[in-house]
């Protein structure tokens, strides 16, 4: 035998070694994800009334009752909110957006940012315009979905981006609602993004319902804070919210409780609460024109306000004084949703996890929810602060799963006649009080995000 033929035969040797390695390690990978699974995957806690409603949801959204399987390696709750805002500037999922900028009643503006499907022969990375008819072409009977983000979040934070996919994906249609000053949002009067005040939320409702009309499902989807001011909406307009459902997704429930456990736990405090005040010290000063047009105001001290270090000091030198509360303790009380849950007219399925380090598992308000036949609680064992990663090879969002099969159960249900909401309004939704548009524009790609 050559040297050249003993070198391809040891070569063949070697790769068939190789192969079987690979093999062997692929054998342990799957029966360590088997292991992992029996040891991890747990079964949601559910809480609810029994009622024709909440059993139907549930038998039309079985993946509420099947084991949520986090991702192996993510073992520690703080990594999947690393990974989550780590992937903030991730390109990918590509959403492209137009914005409508919309004028509310009381002169200031929130952005509507109505997910556009790109041309399936090319791909985009950036927000761009589709059509200039887009806006006032009359829609089709897909279901819509409202996304509420987080605190100083947008429609290009990586959860909002997520989760529009999964839902375009699916057959349905996008529209953001960024608050005021939040993702390049042009402030225009001396108010910003609040914790409890829900009047920006039901003015976008109004208009949406103008433009989609009032017989297509409009759901509604709140993230954190989003969903706290959601579900206060929801309280507050029982009957008459013009929703036909809703989903809350890592709720606060309590934003004293939030308080609580951002300040007295030394890693919330030293971490989470440091980071979210200097975010909105920086949404202020640097990511909104919100210094220039609060200028002269006489209840605010720019000094102080630069000098926030946590997130209860900016509501203390800000929040509290423009929206006309005595102590933050107040400011706290009264945005919190909790008191507003038995109210809540329409179905309401309400996502947390027990492990999430913003909003604390203590405010889980498992006794109102279970009084509300239109409230169904889900609690997981895990899943951080919107960060439910599932899958090893490429994770994805298990709530993005939930809130698609949840669509699709709202869709049947609207269809049987089962749920519908109360608008008060003609056929085409042109009885409905107007809102001014201001103008549309490219949705922009950057953004801040935390929670």
């Amino acid at each position: 035998m050559d040297v050249a033929t003993f070198s391809l035969f040891l070569l063949r040797i070697l790769s068939a070694c190789a192969a079987l390695w690979l093999i062997g390690l692929d054998r342990i990978g799957l029966a360590l994800n088997q292991l992992h699974y029996w040891l991890a995957a747990r079964k949601p806690q559910l809480t609810y009334k029994p009622s024709k409603v909440n059993n139907r949801i549930l038998e039309s959204c079985s993946i509420l009752e099947e084991p949520y399987h986090p991702t192996w390696y993510l073992f520690w709750g703080h990594l999947r909110s690393l990974l989550l805002n780590l992937n903030h500037e991730a390109p990918n999922p590509s959403v492209p957006y137009e914005r409508e900028l919309v004028k509310l009643s009381d002169g200031g503006v929130v952005a509507l940012d109505w997910a556009t499907l790109a041309p399936p022969e090319r791909q985009i990375n950036q927000p761009t315009v589709i059509s200039s008819s887009f806006l006032l072409k009359s829609f089709d009977n897909s279901s819509f979905q409202l996304l509420l983000h987080g605190l100083t979040g947008g429609s290009r934070a990586i959860y909002i981006r997520m989760h529009a996919d999964r839902l375009l994906k699916a057959g349905y249609r996008v529209v953001v609602m960024n608050a005021r000053g939040c993702n390049k949002t042009p402030v225009q009067t001396p108010k910003l993004f609040s914790l409890g005040c829900t009047n920006d939320v039901r003015e976008s409702v109004v208009h949406i319902r103008q433009r989609i009309g009032a017989r297509v499902v409009l759901i509604g989807v709140g993230f954190s804070l989003g969903a706290n001011l959601l579900v206060k909406y929801l309280g507050e307009e029982g009957k008459n919210a013009q929703l036909t459902s809703a989903v809350s997704i890592c709720n606060p429930y309590c934003c004293t409780t939030t308080h609580q456990l951002l300040t007295y736990s030394w890693l919330h405090r030293v971490v989470y609460n440091t980071i979210l005040g200097k975010c909105m010290v920086k949404y202020f000063f640097k990511l909104s024109n919100a210094a220039e047009v609060h200028k002269d105001h006489p209840a605010l001290d720019y000094d102080a306000l630069r000098k926030c270090r946590y997130l209860s000091d900016y509501d203390e030198q800000y929040t509290r004084r423009i929206f006309g509360f005595d102590t933050v303790t107040e400011l706290y009380r009264d945005a919190s949703c909790t008191p507003y849950i038995k109210h809540v007219a329409i179905p309401l399925p309400c996502l947390s996890s027990k492990d999430d380090p913003i909003s604390s598992h203590t405010a889980i308000p498992y006794a109102d929810c279970s009084i509300n036949p239109n409230v169904v609680l889900a609690v997981t064992h895990t899943g951080d602060h919107m960060a439910f990663y599932t899958g090893n090879a490429s994770p994805h969002m298990w709530v993005s799963d939930v809130v698609v099969n949840y669509v699709h159960a709202t869709v049947k249900l609207s269809k049987e006649g089962m749920i519908t909401p109360n608008l008060q309004t003609a056929q085409d939704g042109t009885a409905l009080p107007k809102l001014s548009s201001v103008g549309t524009q490219v949705a922009d790609h950057r953004t801040s995000h935390f929670a």
